[in-house]
């Protein structure tokens, strides 16, 4: 089940302008990504869904998966933000380079998010498209 607005913000997201590019990237398996995405029905909204599960890529806090996405979405990683909900998360998006938004809920711990120093905190995946938004006009 996704979580409440996830859905609803993956739609504003994409009916930006121009849309926000999303991609998925898992220490899971990219075919098990892909399949709870699809079940979800929300893998039409990503251009991307990449795991480091049964790869030579080493896992997140490693940046291999973000730094692969970011070469095939043709993205310098500077500008691409790293959104996730555990401490692997926001360490491998800085390792990678990239700023960081921490969910502060889903599976992390909101002590051990707030402790990587992201540099963006979410309550809820709403305010990523205000985040969006801001950053669209700046």
């Amino acid at each position: 089940r996704l979580y409440p607005g996830v859905a609803e913000t993956l739609d504003a997201l994409s009916s930006l302008r121009p849309p926000v590019r999303l991609a998925v990237a898992t220490s899971r398996r990219a075919d098990a990504a892909l399949g709870v995405t699809e079940a979800l029905g929300i893998a039409h909204r990503f251009e991307h869904i990449e795991g480091s599960g049964g790869t030579t890529l080493r896992a997140k806090p490693a940046p291999d998966l973000l730094l692969l996405l970011a070469r095939r979405m043709e993205l310098d990683p500077a500008r691409v933000l790293m959104v996730g909900d555990t401490p692997r998360d926001i360490a491998a998006g800085r390792a990678a380079g990239m700023p960081t938004a921490a969910v502060l809920y889903g599976l992390g711990q909101r002590e051990q998010l707030h402790a990587e120093r992201p540099d963006h905190l979410l309550e809820d995946l709403e305010d990523l498209l205000a985040l969006m938004v801001r950053d669209a006009r700046a």
